[in-house]
């Protein structure tokens, strides 16, 4: 119990809010804050030519999406565990003391020889995305940082993971470090290849089939993928944007150039 409090004021304030740089004491301003936040910097990383070289652009990927809202961004846990719950299942991250050898183990034996290839196998981005998820080496974001590290590994290989809307039947198989049911769950496209009919989804705010974002037409495929995934990787954390704030996503990332 005395070290579950101090973990709890170590990292959040006496309301259960997370402690911010911005000082938001509100948990649900906090959550629009980072929801537009953290979106405006994946719409960013989609639109520049990212490439991931090793697993510490995991780190670089985290801090950049969430280094103006917390100081532990980007920073792999180094002397607590973590502990989470979803829909009465339990999940314990990597212990920390291990964390270390779990790293060396998902850089040297399973990204390093997927760099070599010329394109990865759906199998190998599932093994990675299992590990990862198991890793969870920072407090908070590690859904959206991961997912973002191995989309951006596939389009680097010419690839699109295909995500689906709702998360929980892949949550299940990560736990149970099923690939089988990870591989039914998340889809391997090239980069240009448009979605079997099989695998379109007609699920608010999103339709594959018309290519609309809440109603809004997105013309090309890649830009319609680019903001379908920011918000669909945030969308798992909880959070549900308004018509407003869809159509705002749009706007801005029309305005970001590289």
């Amino acid at each position: 119990m005395k070290n579950d409090e101090v973990f709890f004021k170590r990292f959040c304030y006496p309301n259960g809010c997370l402690k911010n740089k911005l000082g938001i004491q509100d948990e649900a301003t906090l959550q629009q804050t980072e929801f537009h936040q953290v979106i405006y910097k994946m719409l960013c990383l989609f639109k520049s030519d990212y490439q991931i070289k090793d697993l510490n652009d995991l780190n670089h990927i985290h801090r950049l999406l969430f280094g103006n809202l917390y100081s532990w961004a980007g920073k792999v846990r180094q002397d607590y565990d973590l502990h989470k719950q979803t829909n009465g299942v339990d999940f314990y991250a990597q212990p920390f003391a291990t964390i270390p050898i779990a790293w060396r183990y998902i850089n040297d034996s399973l990204l390093r020889p997927a760099l070599r290839q010329p394109q990865i196998s759906n199998r190998q981005y599932m093994e990675l995305l299992d590990n990862l998820n198991t890793l969870h080496p920072y407090r908070e974001g590690n859904g959206r940082a991961t997912k973002m590290f191995v989309q951006l590994l596939a389009r680097q290989k010419g690839q699109y993971l295909h995500f689906p809307r709702f998360q929980w039947p892949l949550i299940k198989a990560m736990n149970a470090a099923n690939y089988l049911e990870m591989q039914a769950q998340v889809h391997l496209y090239e980069t240009e290849q448009e979605l079997r009919p099989a695998d379109m989804e007609k699920v608010p705010p999103f339709d594959d089939c018309r290519r609309t974002i809440g109603g809004y037409p997105i013309a090309h495929l890649q830009d319609y993928r680019d903001q379908k995934d920011a918000i669909l990787f945030n969308l798992y954390e909880g959070w549900q944007p308004t018509a407003a704030e869809l159509a705002q996503v749009v706007e801005v990332y029309q305005q970001i150039k590289y």
